[in-house]
């Protein structure tokens, strides 16, 4: 509001800008003309937004897909494939929620970020990644490790052909222990397994 200013042109430059609000860095020009008219348009402060790049990769750094929620509280803000997704967000807190695993990969629990009024975004998650405003999320596969051993001294032993089935039939694979824990990974989604043996080590039943 103005009092008794005197007729003539004048500038408005704000000098503090409001919290989660771009600042107007140029002055506002208005006169004030002998009518006691001014003339002048409403000054408007845009929200602040920010770009963000989500990626989601495997442990070698490649891109997989899966389908992911972006949550603000309980509000839904968008839902995405990634690969690489970009989005611009206002300062404030979010939750990713993975919806289903890429196949061969553990779900990813979902996590929360938080955008501050700079830009600057941080979260807790040892699976996720921040390099400037780039989130890396990681999913790790699917891993069942195997041995066969002897039931007394618990030796692994080497030369058993075991077999691990899906119980749905869709995933079957044959293996023979090599004295090792054989570590399988290769494209296991979860459901439920059969593991048998089909040909014992030598001298043993």
């Amino acid at each position: 509001e103005f009092i008794a200013v005197p007729v003539g042109e004048y500038e408005i430059k704000e000098v503090k800008t409001p919290e989660l609000y771009q600042g107007i860095s140029e002055p506002i020009s208005f006169t004030v003309e002998e009518t006691n008219k001014v003339n002048f348009c409403n000054i408007y402060n845009d929200i602040k937004v920010f770009s963000v790049v989500i990626d989601k990769v495997n442990p070698q750094g490649k891109y997989i897909f899966t389908d992911f929620e972006l949550l603000k509280g309980s509000a839904v803000v968008d839902t995405f494939n990634a690969g690489s997704y970009r989005i611009d967000l206002q300062p404030g807190e979010y939750t990713i929620k993975e919806l289903a695993a890429p196949k061969g990969y553990a779900k990813a629990p979902a996590f929360t970020f938080t955008i501050d009024t700079n830009g600057v975004i941080t979260e807790n998650a040892d699976f996720v990644e921040i390099d400037d405003n780039v989130i890396t999320i990681t999913n790790k596969p699917i891993t069942l490790n195997v041995s066969k051993v002897d039931a007394e001294t618990m030796v692994i032993l080497k030369g058993a052909e075991l077999k691990l089935s899906k119980n749905d039939g869709t995933y079957e694979k044959v293996f023979t222990t090599n004295g090792e824990v054989v570590t399988l990974s290769d494209e296991l989604t979860p459901g439920e397994y059969t593991l048998e043996e089909t040909v014992a080590p030598d001298g043993y039943a």
